[in-house]
């Protein structure tokens, strides 16, 4: 059965969410992938993420993407050198 539905509007969200945090003076954001979201949205989040730190003469840090089952935990300490 379908029915209506609203959904994000990834890119802009993704925009929004990196130009508020370098807004508040953070300049090292990471961007956290997963497989949980369709291929061609988390694309277009990842892309608009790189876009929103290059315009602010950023460097994009490399992404993490956690797979369904794993914890935050796992990548601790590689989040905690970025």
């Amino acid at each position: 059965m379908w029915g209506d539905s609203v959904g994000p509007q990834d890119p802009e969200g993704a925009r929004l969410a990196t130009g508020h945090l370098l807004g508040r003076g953070h300049q090292r954001i990471a961007c956290v992938r997963t497989p949980l979201v369709e291929r061609s949205r988390d694309q277009a989040r990842s892309s608009a993420y790189r876009d929103a730190m290059r315009r602010r003469g950023l460097q994009p840090i490399a992404y993490f993407r956690l797979e369904p089952r794993q914890r935050v935990g796992a990548h601790q300490q590689s989040l905690r050198s970025v």
